[in-house]
C-alpha cells in the first residue's frame, strides 16, 4: 500500500505536576499552542487524520525538534504525554481480512465472573446464573474476549468441526458478602448446566514483535514468563494489536480455526485468535453481539519485518524480566 494511505495522529496532554512528571512540560505545551492554535483541544493539543504526506506534519515535527520536545520512537516509553501514531486507511479491512483475529462477545452474559490471583475465570453462584438457564453463549463481563458456552452449544460447535476449538470446564464460587469477599469453590446444582470458556491448545509460533509491559520494559516476545501482567506487541508507529508472523513458520497453522498465542498478553494469559471460517460458523449460527475488530490480529510477512525481532535489536530493550525499562 502506497505512503499516501496513512494518515497520523499526533497528541500532548500537558504535566499535570503533581509527583512523577507525566506529561510534557507546561512551558513546552504553552509554545506549541502558541504556534499551533486552532490544535488545542479541552484536554491537551490534539492533531488527528491528517495524511501523513501534508507538510502541516513536517512542519510540526520540525517545530517539535527546534524547542526540544522529544517524539518516543513508539508505545514503549511511559508517561512521556505525546503519542505520535500513523494507521492505514484500510486498517479495519486488514484486521477482518486477518487469518487469525480476536473474537469479542459482547451480548448476553450468562452469568458473573470472578478471578483468583491470575488464574482462569469462575462462575459465581448468584442469581444471574440462575435467571439465565436457558442461555447458551455469553461473554464475561469487561473481558469480553473470553467466550462461554453451555453443553449445548459446545455440541454444536464440536459438531462444526473446527479445527482446534476446545472447551474449558470453569468451577463454580460462592462468593462472601461477610468476609470481605471470600471465594469458595462449591459443586454445580444439578438444575443449573456446567459453563465452560472456549480456547484451545494450540499454540501458535512466537510471534516478531517486540514486546511492552505496563512499567515501559521492553522484551523479546520469547520472554513470556514473569510479566504477571501480561504484554502488548510493539508495531512501530501503526496500531499496537496487531502481531507479526513469518509465512515459514506460520503456515502450518493456517489450517486451524482456533488457536492461542504464545506470548501471554491478557491478564498474564494468551489470547485466544480464530480463523475466517469461524467467523463464518458463528455468522451462521446468528450469535449477535459477535465483534472481531476490538483485540491481536495476525500479519503475516512474507519477508522478514524490520521493526521487529527479525530487525535491529529495539532500542529499548531490557532484557529478561525483571529488569528495568531502559531510557
Amino acid at each position: 500500500m502506497k505512503p499516501e494511505s496513512y494518515l497520523c495522529r499526533i497528541e500532548l496532554k500537558p504535566d499535570r505536576q503533581v509527583g512523577t512528571p507525566t506529561g510534557v512540560p507546561i512551558e513546552l505545551m504553552t509554545l506549541v499552542c502558541g504556534k499551533f492554535p486552532e490544535y488545542v483541544t479541552a484536554y491537551g493539543w490534539s492533531l488527528v487524520g491528517i495524511p501523513l504526506e501534508d507538510p502541516l506534519i513536517q512542519s510540526v515535527l520540525s517545530y517539535f525538534s527546534d524547542i526540544g520536545l522529544n517524539i518516543p520512537i513508539d508505545r514503549s516509553k511511559m508517561n512521556t504525554g505525546v503519542k505520535y501514531s500513523i494507521y492505514r486507511s484500510d486498517h479495519w479491512d486488514r484486521v477482518l481480512d486477518s487469518p487469525f483475529t480476536c473474537a469479542t462477545l459482547t451480548g448476553s452474559i450468562l452469568a458473573d465472573f470472578v478471578f483468583i490471583d491470575d488464574a482462569e475465570p469462575m462462575v459465581v453462584c448468584n442469581s444471574r446464573l440462575t435467571k439465565n438457564k436457558g442461555g447458551l453463549i455469553g461473554g464475561v463481563f469487561a473481558f469480553p474476549q473470553i467466550i462461554v458456552v453451555r453443553e449445548a452449544m459446545k455440541k454444536i460447535l464440536t459438531d462444526f468441526g473446527l479445527a482446534g476449538i476446545s472447551f474449558r470446564p470453569l468451577s463454580l464460587a460462592k462468593v462472601s458478602s461477610t468476609e470481605s469477599g471470600c471465594v469458595s469453590e462449591i459443586e454445580w446444582p444439578k438444575d443449573i448446566e456446567s459453563i465452560y470458556q472456549l480456547t484451545s491448545e494450540i499454540e501458535l509460533p512466537t510471534c516478531k514483535n517486540w514486546m511492552f509491559d505496563n512499567k515501559g520494559r521492553v522484551f523479546h516476545p520469547s520472554n513470556r514468563n514473569g510479566l504477571s501482567d501480561g504484554c502488548m506487541p510493539l508495531n512501530g508507529r501503526e496500531h499496537s494489536a496487531a502481531l507479526h508472523y513469518s509465512i515459514e513458520e506460520i503456515d502450518q497453522y493456517l489450517a486451524y480455526d482456533v488457536v492461542k498465542t504464545y506470548e501471554n498478553v491478557r491478564r498474564g494469559k494468551p489470547e485466544v485468535l480464530v480463523s475466517k471460517r469461524f467467523r463464518e460458523v458463528f455468522k451462521q449460527l446468528g450469535i449477535r453481539g459477535m465483534k472481531y475488530n476490538l483485540g491481536h490480529y495476525a500479519l503475516i510477512d512474507e519477508i522478514p519485518w524490520p521493526l521487529g525481532t527479525d530487525g535491529p535489536r529495539h532500542p529499548r530493550y531490557s532484557g529478561p524480566p525483571p529488569n528495568p525499562p531502559v531510557g
